[in-house]
């Protein structure tokens, strides 16, 4: 869970603009595990990278991988067992 700034794009489609590049919490479930850190991402080459809390770098499993953009401003984000 990526959380990003968002915007309108004003258009009759009521479609966001998400921005993803620069940095931001974000919420990694991986091996039915919950990890609080952080998302980075330099340039728009380059892959987002998840951390720990403690600034180590989350390897992500093999396989199909889920990123859920989230705006910071907007809702909360809940997970319960």
């Amino acid at each position: 869970i990526q959380r990003v700034k968002t915007i309108s794009a004003m258009d009759d489609g009521a479609r966001m603009i998400i921005t993803t590049i620069g940095s931001g919490d974000a919420i990694i479930l991986r091996d039915g595990m919950v990890i609080h850190g952080t998302w980075k991402k330099d340039d728009v080459t380059e892959r987002t990278r998840f951390y720990t809390s403690d600034n180590i770098e989350i390897e992500l499993n093999r396989g199909v991988t889920w990123v859920e953009a989230v705006p910071i401003d907007q809702g909360t984000v809940q997970i319960e067992p």
